[in-house]
């Protein structure tokens, strides 16, 4: 839902992003200065559906360390089983504008 939004925290404030797809990778903070990865990114398979379906869950748990701006991104080539993605459904990208 927040897919290419803009959202605001406070320093010292956690949060978790978590993408419904085991095809997502690369899921980070682009400005670990200001919003770090507490940790890498976990995937978790949901067994509740074909294997090679995607099922699951990627998240990545971040700090707001200071005030600036910071970008997560993370991307994927399979937007379902046997799809390659069109257009942006292979992009993932979120701004967090970070206050003190």
């Amino acid at each position: 839902r927040a897919n290419h939004t803009t959202v605001s925290a406070t320093v010292g404030t956690s949060m978790v992003i978590t993408l419904h797809s085991t095809y997502w990778s690369d899921l980070t903070s682009r400005t670990p200065d200001v919003l770090a990865a507490a940790g890498t990114a976990r995937v978790t398979p949901a067994h509740t559906c074909v294997p090679g379906a995607g099922c699951g869950t990627v998240e990545l748990t971040l700090r707001a360390l200071r005030p600036g701006s910071a970008d997560i991104t993370a991307r994927r080539t399979s937007c379902g089983e046997a799809r390659r993605c069109d257009g942006d459904e292979g992009r993932y990208s979120m701004t967090v504008k970070i206050r003190g």
